[in-house]
């Protein structure tokens, strides 16, 4: 049975089309095992992950995000120790630190989840709906002509399963991935789920610095099986 999950949000936003889910319901505050001396930076190998480094015609930035999350993904004790844990005692969302030690508990128990590969389509339909957003000073997975956003998707390519994770206003792509996985104030964590599915293969980044109201506006479009048109 297909399922499609939709999370309304000030400013990040996230949609996914799965054909199953894996979410339990369980919660877990256990993080014991992170340190964060257990872990440094040479612990990735980012020639391997930064997939979309030789790609012409993108941002740095928006290449910078992809290598960001395969970062996440392929050692997310090591991400979550490194860069989610110090901020353990000082930060404060809408549901206090409790977004932050669930996703430093999740993150804790988990193995690598495979390589997200840049992907031209992908990127085109998250740079079209970045830029347009950006213009008209929107914040939506539906895009600025009224296409939703499956539909804007198969203009791109075909796909077997695909998220979308949308957020506004930070400035650096740590910001924007921590935010994402931290995912304070949403209910069924969809923009973590979303970075953290081992069901995704591939990813296309849009960024725009030029959004009216937030600044910046970031577009994180993932696909499994995907292939462009």
């Amino acid at each position: 049975m297909k399922k499609i999950f939709m999370l309304p949000c000030a400013l990040l936003l996230a949609l996914s089309f799965f054909s199953c889910s894996d979410d339990d319901g369980t919660e877990e505050t256990d993080y014991s095992a992170l340190t964060e001396t257990t872990y440094s930076e040479s612990v990735w190998n980012t020639d391997e992950l930064d997939t979309a480094r030789s790609v012409s015609g993108i941002l740095d930035f928006e290449k910078d995000a992809i290598l960001e999350l395969n970062k996440a993904r392929n050692n997310p004790k090591a991400y979550a120790a490194l860069y989610i844990l110090p901020m353990k005692d000082t930060y404060k969302g809408t549901e206090g630190n409790a977004a932050l030690i669930e996703c430093l508990s999740e993150m804790s128990k988990l193995d690598s989840l495979g390589t997200l590969n840049f992907a031209q389509g992908l990127y085109e339909c998250a740079k079209e709906h970045a830029d347009s957003s950006a213009v008209a000073g929107a914040f939506s997975h539906t895009r600025v002509d009224g296409t939703e956003t499956f539909d804007a998707f198969g203009k791109y390519g075909t796909y077997s399963a695909a998220g979308e994770n949308i957020a506004a206003g930070q400035r650096t792509v740590r910001d924007v991935v921590v935010d994402l996985l931290i995912d304070d104030g949403i209910e069924n964590r969809g923009h973590r789920k979303n970075i953290l599915s081992s069901s995704f293969d591939s990813v296309g980044v849009g960024y725009s610095d030029q959004h009216t109201r937030y600044t910046t506006m970031w577009v994180f479009d993932f696909a499994s099986n995907w292939v462009d048109k």
